[in-house]
């Protein structure tokens, strides 16, 4: 899913993460600057991958958690058993309710080893 090259990471992506990636560069608000602020650097696209900074470059032992954030995450032109299985997903986690869900999780020791 990821590729790394030192200072950016390729992330294959979908339709709807690269219309955010692109529609969030053109909006000029103080809500832009601060969510842009939180999000990794864009420089792009290659192929059907976002070009983002790598955050964890400079770090020794990396760890990362994935958190899905909305209220929805499924896109109107997934095929029908993929929005059926995302709808159902959204309505049985905390996507839903809270409109936040935890997706997963690396934590790595200090050799750098997946724990």
């Amino acid at each position: 899913m990821f590729q790394f090259r030192e200072e950016r990471v390729l992330k294959k992506s979908k339709k709807g993460e690269f219309e955010f990636y692109e529609g969030i560069q053109d909006r000029e608000s103080q809500e832009k600057a601060l969510l842009l602020s939180m999000i990794p650097k864009y420089f792009g696209i290659e192929g059907d991958r976002l070009v983002l900074e790598n955050l964890m470059q400079s770090l020794e032992v990396p760890c990362a958690i994935d958190i899905k954030i909305g209220f929805s995450t499924w896109f109107d032109d997934y095929p029908p058993q993929k929005l059926s299985y995302m709808k159902n997903k959204d309505r049985v986690s905390t996507t839903n309710s809270i409109g936040l869900r935890y997706a997963g999780m690396t934590i790595r020791d200090k050799d750098n080893r997946k724990t």
